[in-house]
Parts: structure tokens; sequence; C-alpha cells
């Protein structure tokens, strides 16, 4: 191994670059929260398409999107003429951004069920198509370029301190920027906030590109790894699955997506039809998620630190799991608010520690593998977030059909709909957070000895 093998190894970014790669994270959180805490709610409620319907869609996209994320993420991996001149993820990162936020006005604005449910569906399944495939392409080559750009365990963490806030302001303003704008009932106010929404994400996704820009000594490295990389697409997949703590990856995360999704999607419903109240009471809720997430950040990081993210990280999981227990007994907007401090005081840690933790699982995989395939690992990622919606929004479709919830009865529902509702807030986000913490708790290896190895042998073998 040559001298300036191991210079490249450690190179060291600015805070400067640090802080414009974790603008792309506010923007991206912001858009994709707003998509997937109010798509739902805005198809089954305010536009009045069927919820079979638009689970049917979700099933559509996620069966094609299976092999879609993973072929675009080996795509992303493999040469190409801008390479060169441009870098392996930035073009990727480039276009997909300037295309995302078209894409994000263009679900708010469906045509009327009442005159064509079908041609309705058919505008949902084509916004799934190209929003979410947009922001796929994106995070597939941010996420695969986070552990290729920064490659030692100090930047690597203190890039990770620098993604909790920005993270968290775009969870802030994802949660708080809908409530002021919309009004339950009228669609046009959710065009306007959908405008203001993309105008946000825009500059913020502008301001990420200098960060994201590779520098030539990864361009080099991609190229001299590129002559030697001979495993085909479907030899990477099969090479995936072998790794262990993928697998474990695997089952852990579709239950947290899951989860996670489910909460926030619940809120609209929670504050229409159990508090009865307008769409500006969601900020209470939302804040209370939000400030202590925002605040704990630094106790997270130091007992990270002194504890071990790998044995902290299954803790957060099942205490997430107990708050959402007690959910279920929630009557009031005080309690309500209550617990909602303590669930994102959980989560705020679990996004905290997740960062750190995913970049060993696929430092693990070059050594294993002999190559990085960031790409096509992440993109293998997104298919389990798909999955972990597609669970979500069958376990609405049942909870409203078994307690007879209807939207066009307004906020007249019956006994047996709020409880469904209070139930699709709390029990089997529970349920899945103690699963995911769990298969973590039981079959997560990567304890700080082994990944001091990995980071040795990744040096060895200049990946």
């Amino acid at each position: 191994m040559t001298e300036n093998t191991e210079e490249t190894s450690e190179i060291n970014h600015s805070t400067l670059a640090m802080l414009s790669f974790n603008c792309s994270f506010f923007g991206t959180q912001l858009i994709s929260l707003i998509y997937n805490s109010r798509l739902i709610f805005f198809y089954e409620i305010e536009v009045g398409l069927s919820i079979w319907l638009i689970m049917l869609g979700y099933a559509i996209y996620t069966a094609w999107d299976a092999f879609n994320d993973p072929f675009m993420g080996h795509l992303s991996d493999r040469p190409n003429r801008l390479w060169k001149k441009y870098g392996k993820r930035f073009p990727w990162i480039f276009g997909s951004s300037i295309l995302l936020c078209m894409a994000f006005f263009l679900i708010f604005i469906p045509p009327d069920p009442k005159v064509n449910e079908w041609a309705t569906f058919t505008w949902f399944l084509c916004v799934l198509f190209l929003f979410d495939g947009l922001l796929s392409i994106l995070m597939i080559n941010r996420s695969a370029l986070l552990p290729d750009k920064f490659r030692t365990d100090k930047e690597r963490k203190k890039l990770a301190g620098f993604f909790v806030p920005f993270f968290t302001i775009g969870l802030i303003i994802g949660m708080m920027l809908p409530p002021l704008f919309i009004t339950y009932g009228d669609r046009t106010s959710y065009v306007f906030m959908a405008i203001i929404a993309s105008i946000i994400t825009v500059i913020f996704l502008i301001l990420s590109f200098p960060g994201m820009k590779e520098d030539d000594i990864m361009i080099k490295r991609a190229f001299t790894a590129a002559q030697e990389e001979k495993t085909p697409f479907f030899g990477t997949l099969k090479k995936a699955w072998t790794q262990k703590n993928f697998r474990i990856f695997v089952l852990n995360r579709i239950p947290i997506m899951a989860a996670s999704i489910l909460f926030v999607v619940s809120t609209p419903y929670y504050v229409r039809y159990v508090l009865k109240g307008k769409a500006i009471m969601e900020i209470y809720l939302y804040a209370a998620y939000l400030i202590p997430g925002v605040l704990l950040v630094p106790l997270w990081m130091k007992v990270g630190k002194k504890m071990g993210y790998v044995k902290l990280y299954p803790i957060l999981c099942f205490l997430i799991g107990i708050a959402f227990l007690f959910s279920i007994f929630i009557f009031e907007i005080v309690s309500a608010v209550i617990c909602v401090l303590f669930l994102g005081a959980f989560y705020g840690g679990l996004n905290t520690i997740s960062s750190p933790i995913d970049a060993e699982m696929f430092d693990e995989a070059a050594v294993l593998h002999g190559e990085r395939k960031e790409g096509t690992y992440y993109g293998l990622q997104s298919v389990i977030g798909k999955v972990g919606q597609v669970l979500y929004i069958v376990i609405l479709a049942i909870i409203h059909t078994l307690t007879d919830f209807d939207p066009e009865r307004g906020t007249n529902q019956t006994d047996l709909a709020i409880w469904g509702i209070r139930l699709q807030f709390g029990l089997p986000t529970a349920i899945f957070m103690f699963i995911a913490g769990f298969v973590f708790w039981k079959w997560w290896d990567l304890k700080p000895e082994k990944v001091a190895q990995i980071h040795e042998k990744l040096k060895q073998m200049n990946l």
C-alpha cells in the first residue's frame, strides 16, 4: 500500500462541506415527511378515493419498487461517461433534486373521483411512481456517498452531530408547515402549502450541491475500483443477503419504518376525529415530538459514546414501543402532548445513533465482498422502507373497514371508529418497535472490536 493510498483513506473534509452535505437531509426530510404524513389523509379524506384503491396503488408500486430501487442503485454503481468529470454520485443527485419538487406539486392536483374514480386512481399511482422514484434516486446516491466520502470514525461522528439538527429542523418544518396553511375540507389550501414546501426544498437542495460534489481523489478511486468490479446486478443482491448483519438490518428497519410513518399518518386523523380540532392543533403534538428531539441530541451523543451505540439502540426501540402503548389510552390534548414528549425524546436518540451504525454495516459489506456497492445496498434499504409503507396502509385499510370508519360522515364518526383511530396510533406501532428492538439486540454483532478490525482491513484493501 502506497503512502498516497494511506492519505486518501484518511482525507479530512471541512465543516462547511459537512454543513452543505446535511442541507440535503433538511430538504428531503421536509418534503418526504409531508408526503408520508399527508398523502393518505389527503386522498382518502379530502379527495375521496377509496382506502382500498389507495392500498392497491401502494401494493403495485412496491412490487415494482422491489426491483427498481436496487437496480437504480446498481446502475449508479456502474461507470458512465459523466463519472470522470462530475463524479459517481453527483449527476444522479443533481438531476433527481431538480425534478423532485415538480413531482411533489403534482400530488395535490388530482382529478375528481366523483367524475371518474379510476382516473383519480391512475393519477395517484403515477405520482407515486414519479415522486417516490425520484426521491429514491436522490436518497440512494446520497446515502451511498456518505460512507465513501466520510471514511473515518471521527468524521462520521462529527457528520452525525450536524445531521441531527438538519434532520430535526426538516422534521419541524415538515410537520409544522402544513397545519399553518391547510384547512380541513379545502383542497386548494393543500396546493398553496405544496408550493411553499417546494420552494423551501429547492433552496436547500441547491445549497447541498457543494457538499455532495466528489473530489478528484474519490473519482479516481471509484474508477480504479470499477476496473476490477465484475459482480453483476443479481450477484450483488445475492451477496447482500448472505451478509448476516444486512439481514438483521432488514428485519429491524421494516418495523421501524412502519411505526414511524404510521405515527405521522395517524396524527391528522387523531386531531380531526378524536379531538375534533382544526388542523392548527396538530402543531401542539408535533412540537411535543420535536422539541425534546432537538434539545436532547447532546445527551444522546454522550450516552451513546459512553454506553456504546449498539447497546443503546435496542433500548430506545423498547422505550418507544412502551410510549406508543400508553398512547392508546389518550383521551384529550394534554395527555397526548405528554405522551408524545417521550416519543420525541426517544426517537431523537434513535435518529442520532442510526447513521454511524448504518455506515459500519456497509463497511463490513465492503470487506466481505471486496468491493463497495453502497448504491445497490441503499437501493435495497429503500425497498425496506416501501415494505414498511405497505404494512401501515394495510393496517389503516383493515382498521378503517373493521371499525366502519366513513370519511363522508365528517367528524360524526361512531365510537367504534374513534377507538379504531386510537388503536392505529398506538398498538401496531408498539408491536413494530418491540420487534425491531428484539431483532437488533438478539443478532446484531458489529461490536467495537469487530468494527476496528473492519476499518483496518478497509485500509489494507484500499476500499
